[in-house]
């Protein structure tokens, strides 16, 4: 069985990964590439936030009865990567190399500490909390970001 912590460190391992690819063209001045491999990892990031605020925050909040739960405190660091990838995407646009990478080495910092704080506090205390749920809620926070089928979307 996978774990919920299983699950979003993958997710975070493949958020760095696409990146390295936007990094790569910022460094190579291919301006039409970064748009594109920065904003596939825009949306990847956005996702896996979502993923965490629309399901497996609430779901703490409400499990936990903890009003000091540490969800607060993530959902206020998500607002500060929001703010700093608009920066980022602002700077490939504007093809300047030199602010995309002042505001890298911010973003870089603050998705470390975010992370750590995940991987070794928020996922164990979820997998604790949730025994016997985690398969539903994986099966929830992975419906996040997927478009419905076709045929869910058709009048009747």
């Amino acid at each position: 069985m996978t774990t919920i912590g299983h699950y979003m460190e993958r997710d975070h391992r493949a958020c760095e990964g696409q990146y390295v690819l936007a990094e790569s063209h910022v460094m190579h001045h291919d301006w039409a590439g970064a748009l594109r491999e920065f904003g596939q990892f825009r949306l990847q990031l956005e996702r896996r936030m979502q993923r965490e605020e629309q399901v497996l925050f609430p779901h703490l909040d409400r499990t936990s009865g903890n009003a000091a739960s540490p969800t607060s405190l993530m959902r206020g660091e998500h607002g500060y990567l929001r703010a700093v990838l608009e920066l980022m995407d602002a700077a490939i646009v504007a093809g300047s190399g030199n602010d995309f990478f002042t505001h890298a080495d911010t973003l870089y910092l603050l998705m470390r500490q975010h992370n750590l704080k995940e991987e070794n506090v928020v996922f164990p205390m979820a997998d604790r909390l949730f025994d016997g749920q985690v398969t539903q809620l994986l099966a929830l926070m992975d419906c996040i970001g997927r478009e419905p089928p076709a045929e869910a979307t058709a009048p009747p």
